[in-house]
C-alpha cells in the first residue's frame, strides 16, 4: 500500500473531481501527484470519467518517447470490479498496485495489465520480432493499443483493439479495391483483434504545410464516398445496429459496413457533467442539430465513411508527391458523406493554430472537383461540422489540456458559429439569396488565428470585420480591422485604415481596442496623468463628436461623462473614467449589482427631467426608419423571412403611430457597454455625442432589450438579467413612462439587436433563435 500525496488542482479541475464523487479521483488529474503515487515521471494522456462509478486514465513515463512504458490508474467504488481486475491481472502473469484511498479502490498497472487487452496483446506479441521494442503511439486503456513493432526485421504499425478488427480489416481491403489510397490492413494471429500495416510515410497533415497533400487528400474521400454500398442493396440508416464511436462488439461476426449513429445526448451529457454552467448552451445546440442531423440522414443516400475524418488520419509522404493514405478505419460506417466533410472542417477549425485550416480550402475544392453533384450542400455540411464539434466538446479534458475548460468552451462556440453559418447558407438557398458567407469565429491569415470580434454589413458583397489574434506575436495585443469577402479575410495592416489616415500615428503610440472599417477606430494609450482614449473617425468629422457632446449636457452631473481633453479635424481623446462595465456582469456580486443599475437608472430619470432638451430630434419616426434599415441589410443576407419580416413592419407601424409624445434628453445608443460603476463615485456614461431629443421610452426599452438579450447570448445570468429589468420598470414608473411604450421600444431595440448581431459569427445562432421567438410572438 502506498498512500497517495494531496492533489494541487486548479479550480476547473477541483470542481470536477469533487463532483465525480471519486475518492482519490484528483490524483488522476495532477501529473506530480500521481508521479509521486506510481514511483515514477508520468503525464496522463488520455482520461475517461463515470460520475460516481470509476474514472479510469492512461499514462506514459514522461522522456523519450520511443522507449516509454505506458499502463492505467483507475479509481473505483466497484467491489466486484476491483476483484475481477486482481484475476485478470493474474491469469497473464500481472500483478496489479494497489493504492491506499478511503472509501474505495484504487489500482495501476502497466497497459500489459489492461484487463480488456492483456490476452489480445500476448496473442499479438507472439508474432512479432522477440526482442523488438514496441513504440506506444496511442494507449486507449481497455479499448486499443498501437504501437511501431518489427515483424521479419521490418517495421510494422500494429493495433490490438478489446474487439474484432474484421470490419476495419474488410473496409480496408474494399476500399482499396475502389482505388481509395489506404494502407495495406492484414489480421494478425487468431483472436480476430489485432491487424497490422507498413510503417509509411512521413507526418500526418496535421503537422505539416504541403497544399499537395491536401489536394490529394480531397480527391481521396471523393473516391472513398464512390464506393459503391453493398452491391446496391438498400441500408437502413435509422435501424441500423449502431457502431458509434467504438470498434465493432464482439457479438458482431459480420464484417460487412454498418451505419454509424448519432450521439447527441451522450455528447451533451460528457459536456454537462464537465462544465454545469454550459447546460443552457449545450441543450440549444441539441435541439437546434437533432432535426437538421435527422433530415440529413433521410434525405442523403447513405455513402461508406472514414468516421473520424480528419488532418491527423491522413498520412502524407514527404518527397513532394503529395501522395497520401488514409489511416484508422475504427470508426469507418455508412452514413451521409456531409459526415466526414464536417468532420474534417471541425477539426481544421479546431486546430486554428496550425497550418492545417488555410490548406483545408484546397481539401473541399478538389473534393467538389471530384464529387460533382454528389457534394453536399453547404448548410448540410456546416450542422455535421457543428456536430463534430459538440461530440469532441469534451476531448480536451479528456486528454488534458492545460486550460481544458476554455477548449471546451472554444468547441461550443465554434459549433454554435456552424449552426449559424447552416442556417444562413439554407435561408440563402431557399431564397435565392447571393451574397458573401459569414466568417467563421475563428480564422488563419498567413499563420496566425485570429477571432472574429465582430462583423458589419459592407458593400460589393463584402462584410466589414474587426478581429483580435489569440496567440503568437500580436496575441491579446491590438485589434485589426478589413473585409471578410468570397475569396476570405483582407486585413489592413495593423493600426491602419484606408479611409481614417489620422489612425496610423495615433495607433504608433497605443493600443487599437475597437475598430469599425473605414467608419471609426478607439486608442488606448498613456500619459503621465493617465490612461487616455482616442476615438478616430474620417477627416472633418470630429466636430460632430463634438457637437454630440455639447447637446449631451443634461446628463454630465447625474453621470460622470469623459473629459474631453483635446481634438484635431478626425479625433477626439478623452480621459479616461472610473469604473468597471456594466457588460461585466461577473465582476459584480448580487448586492453590487443590484445598486449600480439602481444608481445608474435614477440618474437616467434625472437626466431626462433636465430642461435642456438638445435641438436634435429623434423622432419615434426615426427609430422605425432605423429598424426598417437594419432588417433590409440582414434580409441581404440571410434573404426573405416573412415571419421576421412582418414583426418588424408592425412594430415601425406601431412606432409611426406614437407621433406627439413629449421629448426629453435621450442618449439614443444606451446600454450596459455604455455605462461604467464606481461604488465611491456611481454611474458613469460613455459615447454621449449621439444624445438627442427623444422619446423617454428610447433608453429605457434599448436597456431593458439589452438585458434580455445578455441573457440569451449566455453572458449574465437571468436573475442579474431580472435585476436590470427591475430597474427599468422601476424608473419608468417614477418617470410617468407607460409600460407600453417602454415595451415597444424594447420590442423595436430586440428586433434591431437580431439584424444587427445576424453578421456577428458568435452570436448568429442566438440571433436566429431571437428572430423566431419575435416572429411567433407577433403571429
Amino acid at each position: 500500500m502506498i498512500a497517495p500525496l494531496t492533489p494541487e488542482l486548479g479550480d476547473d479541475d477541483a470542481r470536477v473531481a469533487s463532483a465525480l464523487q471519486l475518492p482519490g479521483a484528483g490524483l488522476l488529474l495532477d501529473d506530480a501527484a500521481l508521479s509521486a503515487l506510481l514511483g515514477r515521471d508520468v503525464l496522463v494522456t488520455h482520461l475517461r470519467v463515470k460520475r460516481g462509478h470509476s474514472a479510469l486514465a492512461a499514462w506514459r513515463e514522461a522522456g523519450d518517447p520511443v522507449t516509454a512504458a505506458h499502463g492505467w490508474v483507475m479509481v473505483s467504488r466497484d467491489a466486484d470490479k476491483y476483484v475481477k481486475m486482481h484475476q485478470a491481472a493474474q491469469r497473464v502473469g500481472e500483478t496489479l498496485t494497489e493504492h491506499q484511498v478511503d472509501g474505495g479502490y484504487l489500482l495501476s498497472g502497466t497497459a500489459w495489465s489492461d484487463r480488456a487487452l492483456a490476452r489480445q496483446l500476448r496473442s499479438a506479441a507472439r508474432f512479432v520480432d522477440a526482442d523488438s521494442p514496441w513504440q506506444v503511439l496511442r494507449y486507449n486503456p481497455r479499448r486499443r493499443l498501437v504501437a511501431v513493432v518489427s515483424s521479419g526485421g521490418v517495421e510494422q504499425v500494429l493495433r490490438v483493439c478489446a474487439a474484432p478488427v474484421a470490419r476495419q480489416i474488410a473496409a480496408a481491403q474494399r476500399w482499396a479495391r475502389h482505388g481509395v489510397p489506404v494502407l495495406e490492413l492484414s489480421a494478425l494471429g487468431h483472436r480476430g483483434t489485432a491487424a497490422v500495416s507498413p510503417r509509411w510515410g512521413g507526418a500526418d497533415l496535421e503537422s505539416v504545410e504541403d497544399a499537395q497533400a491536401f489536394v490529394a487528400a480531397g480527391a481521396a474521400v471523393a473516391r472513398l464516398h464512390a464506393v459503391p454500398v453493398g452491391g446496391g442493396a438498400d441500408v437502413e440508416l435509422l435501424n441500423a445496429k449502431p457502431v458509434g464511436a467504438e470498434p465493432v462488439d464482439a457479438g458482431l461476426s459480420d464484417a460487412a459496413p454498418a451505419a454509424l449513429t448519432v450521439e447527441l445526448e451522450a455528447a451533451a451529457q460528457a459536456v454537462v457533467e464537465l462544465l454545469p454552467d454550459a447546460a443552457p448552451k449545450v441543450r440549444r445546440l441539441v435541439e437546434a442539430l437533432a432535426p437538421l442531423l435527422d433530415s440529413s440522414m433521410n434525405r442523403s443516400a447513405p455513402v461508406e465513411l472514414h468516421g473520424d475524418l480528419s488532418p491527423d488520419q491522413v498520412l502524407h509522404r514527404a518527397d513532394g508527391s503529395g501522395e497520401v493514405r488514409l489511416i484508422d478505419l475504427d470508426r469507418c460506417g455508412l452514413g451521409p458523406r456531409a459526415r466526414d466533410l464536417g468532420s474534417w472542417i471541425a477539426a481544421c477549425r479546431a486546430r486554428a493554430e496550425g497550418s492545417g485550416v488555410e490548406s483545408s480550402s484546397g481539401f473541399m475544392t478538389e473534393y467538389r472537383r471530384a464529387a460533382g453533384a454528389e457534394t453536399p450542400d453547404e448548410a448540410e455540411i456546416a450542422a455535421w461540422e457543428a456536430y463534430a464539434h459538440l461530440s469532441s466538446a469534451a476531448d480536451p479534458f479528456r486528454h488534458r489540456h492545460r486550460q481544458w475548460a476554455q477548449a471546451v468552451m472554444h468547441r461550443l462556440t465554434l459549433a454554435e458559429s456552424a449552426l449559424a453559418q447552416s442556417a444562413l447558407a439554407a435561408a440563402q438557398t431557399r431564397s435565392g439569396a447571393n451574397t458573401v458567407a459569414l466568417p467563421p469565429v475563428r480564422l488563419t491569415q498567413r499563420g496566425t488565428p485570429y477571432r472574429v470580434r465582430r462583423a458589419w454589413p459592407g458593400s460589393r458583397g463584402r462584410l466589414g470585420v474587426e478581429v483580435q489574434a489569440e496567440n503568437g506575436d500580436e496575441a491579446g495585443t491590438a485589434v485589426r480591422a478589413g473585409w471578410w469577402t468570397p475569396d476570405g479575410l483582407e486585413l489592413f495592416a495593423a493600426g491602419t485604415d484606408p479611409k481614417l489616415p489620422g489612425l496610423a500615428l495615433i495607433a504608433s503610440r497605443g493600443t487599437v481596442i475597437s475598430h469599425r472599417p473605414t467608419k471609426r477606430a478607439v486608442v488606448r494609450h498613456s500619459s503621465e496623468t493617465g490612461a487616455q482614449f482616442t476615438k478616430v473617425v474620417r477627416p472633418g468629422r470630429a466636430a460632430g463628436v463634438l457637437e454630440g457632446i455639447r447637446r449631451a449636457a443634461a446628463f454630465d452631473g447625474p453621470f460622470r461623462t469623459p473629459e474631453v481633453l483635446a481634438s484635431t479635424d478626425d479625433s477626439v481623446t478623452f480621459a479616461a473614467l472610473a469604473g468597471r462595465s456594466l457588460h461585466e456582469a461577473h465582476a459584480f456580486d448580487a448586492e453590487t449589482w443590484r445598486t449600480a443599475w439602481q444608481q445608474t437608472l435614477a440618474a437616467l430619470v434625472a437626466a431626462q427631467q433636465d430642461a435642456r432638451i438638445p435641438e436634435a430630434v429623434h423622432t419615434a419616426e426615426d427609430e422605425a426608419r432605423v429598424l426598417r434599415e437594419w432588417s433590409q441589410r440582414s434580409a441581404s443576407l440571410r434573404g426573405a423571412e416573412p415571419g421576421f419580416e412582418q414583426a418588424v413592419a408592425a412594430c415601425a407601424e406601431e412606432l409611426e403611430a406614437q407621433w406627439g409624445r413629449r421629448l426629453v434628453p435621450s442618449h439614443r445608443d444606451l446600454y450596459d457597454k455604455q455605462l461604467l460603476f464606481c461604488s465611491d463615485q456611481g454611474p458613469g456614461l460613455l459615447d454621449v455625442d449621439t444624445a438627442c431629443a427623444a422619446d423617454a421610452g428610447l433608453d429605457l426599452g434599448n436597456l431593458r432589450a439589452h438585458a434580455q438579450w445578455r441573457w440569451r447570448q449566455g453572458l449574465w445570468p437571468q436573475d442579474y438579467a431580472r435585476v436590470v429589468e427591475q430597474a427599468v420598470d422601476e424608473a419608468a414608473a417614477a418617470a410617468g413612462v407607460p409600460a407600453a411604450v417602454v415595451a415597444l421600444y424594447k420590442r423595436s431595440a430586440l428586433l434591431r439587436l437580431r439584424c444587427v448581431y445576424a453578421f456577428r459569427p458568435a452570436d448568429a445562432l442566438s440571433a436566429d433563435r431571437l428572430a423566431r421567438d419575435l416572429a411567433a410572438a407577433g403571429a
